[in-house]
């Protein structure tokens, strides 16, 4: 939270975070996944690296998948939230339609 805040002063335009939620509390995690809503609002453009797919897919605009170094699927958050076949094999999410 601390290299967030730090990475915030000097008013990127573009913020990369790797693991957002890793390693932190629920509470905190909470928090932290506000933030991305009010970045987009102030023009901040946000990479996010995220184990946490379902929580990935509640803030991203658009997902790029990597399987070994390769896009293994792309496309809009919501094409990912209603592709079972693709949330199923990479993401290993289980739907609740």
């Amino acid at each position: 939270m601390v290299a967030i805040g730090r990475a915030l002063m000097s008013q990127p335009e573009l913020l990369l975070v790797d693991e957002l939620s890793l390693g932190l509390m629920p509470k905190v995690i909470d928090t932290c996944y506000a933030a991305p809503d009010m970045l987009k609002a102030q023009g901040i453009a946000i990479i996010v690296v995220e184990q946490s797919t379902q929580r990935a897919l509640e803030v991203a605009d658009d997902i790029i998948v990597l399987e070994s170094g390769r896009v293994a699927w792309a496309g809009s958050a919501e094409d990912a939230r209603n592709t079972g076949n693709m949330i199923d094999a990479y993401l290993g999410l289980t739907r609740v339609d």
